[in-house]
């Protein structure tokens, strides 16, 4: 960042804290770890080359969640009190790279806070906005910004959380018909259009491939710096190097758990180990649009294993990552392991490790080791079925383990990055069964077909443990009371007296 940016940045930041001055403090170095983090959490979906932003080139920003922007989930985590919040448009409108289109800014602003419009944040439990209802727009105005501007960024704004949880609807998993109606002007109108999605979750994007967008940016919600976060992306100022934690799907029904989700009574637990990528990896690759761990960067990145060493114990796998565009940035690293198809189901890759490295100057590599135990192969044989029931086994046999990269179809590509043979089946732990199955019902396994991975059925195990007779009989022993004995918690802490001691002190009330 240049100096004259920090200055502007210190700037702002001095001018939002006095603005709260004798009610809240900031605590020194938090806004810029606040900053930082919500940048590098941005996720890039696609981008044609328009972001990013070339400094002095003006944008027009549609949405309402530029004024009203999301900054936290719902629930017990949400309901904190920043000492201030950029909204996207301040973050944008500060910045001294972006020049955005003022006369559309104030309109928005404008109607964000006539009383009729106000957006409500909600200050009853469980009642908050899943969204806001967009300002209208007429074709003239869209219009008029496009003879301003070839570049225009619309913001979809979304929040959820705890007792508000998604539902499949309009406002909530998916677009309004006014959200549509402004992604349909927008994109008929401007050369280029960006689409920022302000989420705290993943929406149906299907959508996506039915406009004509240069770039998708996951915004997410981005805490009290999410606006200058947002636009450092933009900007340039920060590379995007965050990768999607979730699976994207072509649409809900392609996801495992769509037809047994949402039962308020019960919900058979079908697709087993088969969730999110372990499922569209296993069986479906061709319904993901954007794969888990995929994220794009506006440099390029080579990585090239150069090593792979074992012991008893571990293996290690060193690789080089180098940037091989013309930006700085840092990259995220993932590995993957595939397992060979013994007895218990696997899926076909698991992720077991990742790491980020530094940022790497255009030119410049950086060295990675992964140290990987051999218990981290292991999986749960709830069965039996390689003679040791509730356990965490290591099969038998060959282990592949590839690095994943963002391709340019939305999907990851895998690179082989060397394997390792287990000659011997391998016990990592014993356990005991606890809480069992008790109703039977069918689980996803996979099956051959046509030399393909396939969902098959199997008989979910019932259980074979009395609960109330296993819990009867590990119940503790009483600790008898013995009243006050002068014994206090510092006494257990300085080792001058028991747990047990200081506990047979306390009547059943306290």
């Amino acid at each position: 960042m240049s100096t004259e940016a920090e200055v502007m940045d210190s700037g702002l930041q001095q001018e939002l804290i006095s603005e709260i001055e004798g009610e809240r403090t900031v605590t020194p170095g938090i806004s810029e770890l606040a900053r930082k983090a919500a940048a590098e959490g941005c996720v890039l979906l696609k981008n044609d080359g328009v972001l990013p932003l070339k400094p002095g080139q003006e944008v027009s920003l549609f949405g309402r969640s530029q004024v009203d922007t999301f900054f936290v989930g719902y629930g017990s985590g949400g309901n904190v009190h920043p000492p201030y919040k950029v909204t996207a448009l301040k973050g944008l409108r500060t910045c001294e790279d972006i020049e955005i289109n003022e006369s559309l800014a104030k309109q928005y602003e404008e109607w964000c806070h006539q009383p009729e419009n106000k957006a409500d944040p909600g200050t009853e439990w469980g009642k908050w906005p899943y969204f806001y209802p967009e300002m209208p727009l007429e074709e003239s105005m869209v219009e008029q910004a496009a003879e301003e501007s070839e570049i225009a960024i619309v913001f979809i704004g979304r929040a959820a959380g705890e007792e508000r949880e998604n539902f499949l609807g309009e406002g909530s998993y998916y677009l309004t018909k006014e959200e549509r109606r402004m992604l349909t002007l927008v994109t008929s109108k401007f050369e280029s259009t960006v689409l920022v999605m302000n989420c705290g979750n993943i929406v149906d994007m299907s959508f996506t491939k039915e406009y004509k967008l240069s770039a998708i940016l996951m915004m997410w919600l981005g805490g009290m710096e999410a606006g200058n976060a947002l636009a450092d992306i933009l900007s340039g100022r920060e590379n995007p190097s965050g990768k999607l934690t979730d699976t994207i799907a072509v649409d809900y029904e392609s996801y495992p758990s769509a037809s047994n989700f949402g039962n308020p009574d019960f919900n058979h637990y079908e697709e087993d180990i088969y969730v999110g990528y372990r499922y569209f990896e296993t069986f479906a690759r061709e319904k993901i649009l954007y794969s888990f761990g995929y994220g794009l960067s506006y440099t390029t990145f080579d990585i090239v294993p150069l090593s792979y060493s074992s012991t008893k114990e571990y293996f290690d796998i060193t690789v080089r990552i180098t940037n091989t565009g013309k930006r700085s940035g840092r990259e995220v690293v993932p590995l993957f392991m595939e397992a060979p198809e013994g007895k218990i189901p696997r899926e076909k890759r698991s992720l077991i490790a990742f790491r980020k490295t530094n940022r790497l100057a255009p030119g410049k590599s950086e060295d990675m080791q992964f140290r990987i135990y051999y218990e981290q192969l292991a999986c749960f044989d709830d069965t039996g079925i390689t003679g040791y029931p509730n356990s965490y086994v290591v099969e038998p046999g060959d282990y592949w383990y590839y690095f994943g990269v963002s391709g340019e179809n939305g999907r990851l590509v895998f690179r082989n990055a060397g394997g390792s043979c287990v000659r011997e089946l391998k016990v990592v732990k014993q356990l005991e069964e606890i809480c069992p199955v008790q109703e039977v019902f069918e689980r996803m396994v996979p099956m051959r077909q046509d030399g393909k991975l396939v969902p098959g059925r199997e008989t979910v195990p019932k259980g074979t443990v009395d609960v109330r007779a296993r819990i009867l009989e590990n119940l503790p022993k009483e600790i008898p009371y013995t009243g006050d004995q002068d014994f206090t918690f510092e006494d257990v802490q300085e080792g001058t007296a028991t747990l047990e001691e200081f506990i047979a002190q306390l009547t059943d009330e306290e």
